[in-house]
């Protein structure tokens, strides 16, 4: 493998593996699912990670979208070119359309309203209709978000205390938490208040705040206090007072915002990469029982470390390429590297061998790095038989 080549791959590891693309999300056509519990048809769509077809074992994390007509591209798109740049994993991504947003997303009966208070059979419909749909049909892993903006955000704060095991996390975008004199946090204190709470995480904001109103409608910082005095280690919460923006705005802040705190720690730092394979061994250990955390040492992290020690620690090189390959066997970039590794060190035939096992990766994955890879195999054996 020439130098040339090596930069590249470095820059692709360093840069989150492919350069994120602008493209609009892709969705598959529009489906309908008929709800005894609603009495009406709702209409979703979804989107599936690029890599999907390839990977036919893998499950994904599920990022269900509530307007979805409203925000789903936003949110979809946020979260797409989040997941290219290595932030955040891929999901497979639901955009549920709105029906009757006041009906389906307040869990009391107001006075202040007149057709409210429907969340209880809203969340039925969640629970016992759509999400075994998703399940069934798509390869969602354990792992599942539910994301929600102003009504559709009060519904997401009620589903998390109402029906906790459903989602194991909880986006509230300028939440309507202060419906019906701040039940919520009522019903939450209620919650916290019980034993063998499940595992979750809670991300809310809150947009530009008028301070000279009643004190009624002062609703956060008693929520934060609550969860302060109360959370404790099975509720991990990120709260953020994203001022700048406006009710209308802070979706497109807001999504953003929320997925990165979500997956704090997913891509690893390049000081903790650059420390060496430990210092990286170190770093995930202490975050990957966390929710959204990988299941396994991240690929590029490990790239990354293996291109930058290749030229001046070729062996510790071949040590950092070998766990790569043990833990993603399909990584083409991780055998490359192995056997660059190994020739860079006289172990041609160790060499060839890593080749081929990255000629077998790339069949696996119908990757089109097919044929320059055995056209490298070939230039080792040449290069080994003519110095025979």
């Amino acid at each position: 493998m020439n130098k040339f080549l090596l930069l590249f791959f470095l820059v692709l590891t360093l840069a989150g593996k492919v350069s994120p693309s602008i493209a609009q999300v892709t969705w598959q056509p529009a489906q309908k699912i008929e709800s005894s519990f609603l009495n009406e048809s709702r209409s979703f769509r979804v989107s599936l990670p690029d890599n999907y077809n390839k990977t036919p074992s893998a499950q994904y994390p599920l990022l269900l979208i509530l307007d979805g007509q409203r925000y789903g591209d936003v949110v979809a798109n946020n979260a797409r070119f989040l997941s290219q740049t290595g932030d955040i994993p891929q999901h497979v991504i639901v955009a549920l359309d709105s029906v009757n947003r006041l009906r389906d997303f307040t869990p009391t009966d107001s006075s202040a309203w007149v057709g409210d208070g429907g969340a209880n059979k809203f969340l039925a419909f969640i629970e016992q209709e759509l999400m075994p749909k998703l399940v069934k049909k798509h390869r969602v892993g354990a792992h599942k978000i539910l994301w929600g903006q102003s009504l559709a955000g009060l519904y997401v704060m009620y589903h998390l205390y109402t029906a906790p095991t459903t989602f194991d996390a909880y986006m509230v975008n300028d939440g309507a938490l202060d419906w019906d004199g701040q039940i919520v946090a009522e019903h939450l204190q209620e919650y916290l208040a019980g034993a063998h709470r499940p595992k979750q995480f809670l991300y809310f904001n809150n947009s530009f705040l008028i301070d000279d109103v009643p004190q009624e409608f002062k609703f956060i910082e008693p929520l934060k206090t609550l969860l302060k005095n109360n959370a404790g280690e099975q509720l991990r919460w990120v709260h953020e007072n994203l001022s700048r923006e406006s009710h209308a705005t802070i979706p497109l802040v807001g999504s953003i915002q929320g997925l990165r705190a979500l997956y704090e720690g997913y891509r690893i730092p390049e000081s903790i990469i650059f420390s060496g394979l430990e210092a990286i061994k170190t770093y995930f250990d202490g975050i990957k029982n966390r929710i959204g955390a990988s299941d396994k040492l991240p690929e590029d992290a490990l790239l990354a470390l293996g291109f930058h020690t290749l030229f001046a620690d070729p062996a510790s090189s071949v040590d950092v390429f070998e766990y790569c390959t043990s833990l993603h066997p399909d990584s083409i970039g991780a055998w490359e590297g192995l056997s660059e590794a190994n020739v860079m060190q006289g172990n041609v035939d160790a060499g060839i061998h890593a080749i081929e096992q990255a000629i077998r990766a790339a069949k696996r994955t119908q990757s089109p790095e097919q044929s320059r890879l055995v056209e490298h195999k070939n230039t080792l054996i040449s290069e080994r038989n003519n110095t025979d």
